[in-house]
Order: C-alpha cells, then sequence, then structure tokens
C-alpha cells in the first residue's frame, strides 16, 4: 500500500520481487527479452553478483542451476511489467531496471538500504531486507494452497528439503487448517 500510493524510486523492484519470489539478484538482472507477456511468464537466466574484487556484476548464471526457470505471473506481476516496458530500456545490458544516472547496475544493497528508509518512516516491521519479500511470497503461495512441489519450482530451490524446512512452520499451519476442513466435512455428512 505504501508503494502503490506514491511513485517510489524502486517501487516496481519492490514490487516485481514481492509478487514473483525472485531473489532481488535475479530481479536486478532481468532484461526485455525475458519477459513475455503474451505467455504470462517471465524467464530467470541471470543474477546480479558480486565478483572476486566485490564489485557487482552481471552473472552469466544464477545462484543454483535449478535457479534457471520460468514462471508464471500474477495479475500483478503483469501489471508492474506492463507499467516497466513503458519506459525505454536503451542500456547496453537491455535490463528493464538500470541506473541511467550512474550509468550502472542498480545494486541489491542500494534496494536493502531503501527499504529501511521506508521501514523506518513507515514502521512496517521491525527490521527489514529484500529477502523477507521473497518469504512473503512464498507464505502467500503456501496459504493460497500452492504445493510444496510447484513452490520449490517457482522459487528455484535446487531440493525440495530447501523449501520445506525454510516454510515448516506455514505448512505446518496450512495442514492444520486443512485438518479442519475435513473435520467440518465429516460433521456435515453425520460421520
Amino acid at each position: 500500500n505504501i508503494l502503490k500510493s506514491s511513485d517510489h524510486k524502486y517501487k516496481n523492484i519492490i514490487l516485481l520481487s514481492l509478487y514473483t519470489g525472485m531473489r532481488i539478484g535475479e530481479v536486478l538482472a532481468i532484461t526485455r527479452n525475458n519477459i513475455s507477456l503474451k505467455e504470462n511468464t517471465i524467464t530467470i537466466e541471470k543474477t546480479l553478483t558480486r565478483d572476486k574484487n566485490d564489485k557487482v556484476v552481471l552473472g552469466n548464471k544464477t545462484k543454483t542451476k535449478a535457479g534457471m526457470r520460468t514462471i508464471y505471473l500474477s495479475n500483478s506481476a503483469k501489471d508492474v511489467l506492463k507499467d516497466i516496458l513503458k519506459t525505454n530500456i536503451t542500456n547496453i545490458y537491455n535490463l528493464i531496471f538500470f541506473d541511467y544516472d550512474k550509468n550502472t547496475f542498480i545494486t541489491p544493497s542500494e534496494i536493502n538500504c531503501y527499504l529501511k528508509r521506508l521501514n523506518e518512516k513507515y514502521k512496517i516491521c521491525k527490521d527489514i531486507h529484500t529477502h523477507m519479500l521473497r518469504h512473503t511470497f512464498a507464505t502467500r503461495c503456501i496459504e493460497a494452497g500452492m504445493s510444496a512441489k510447484v513452490l520449490q519450482q517457482v522459487l528455484g530451490h535446487k531440493k525440495i528439503q530447501t523449501t520445506l524446512d525454510t516454510y515448516t512452520s506455514v505448512f505446518d499451519k496450512f495442514n492444520k487448517d486443512e485438518s479442519e476442513k475435513y473435520n467440518l466435512y465429516m460433521k456435515e455428512i453425520g460421520l
């Protein structure tokens, strides 16, 4: 709501991360060619990373092999991308997010700092960082009934155990809620 209420500098970056569950480095490495509004997909094939000198660079792959994936877009994510694609993309990397003033990448640390400033101003939570956007996305997917296997693929986790371990408490609550549906149904039919 805060981001939608006015024109924040990194609004679309934050929203795209929140609506897709992509890692922030993946969001910042998206090109126009990775987006298919016709197919309603986004392909993740690269990430911003740091080289051996700690300089932010555009990697030629994702964090893991499983991180190379194509995901379907929610309506909210698609709306963000439509808004972004209205702008003229003229950087040499064809990135949809680029700092034209400095002629360089927008870095994950810039987005983290920006989120922290928003948090100081609006008191969103105790502490905030970009990876929390990914966790929020995953939690909402579980609450909506997405299976762990599908969530694993969407998030780009190599092993399902990573997904299960990371979101154990959410899956436990979801399982409890689903069990209650069964109990109510059995009561309705008299068993």
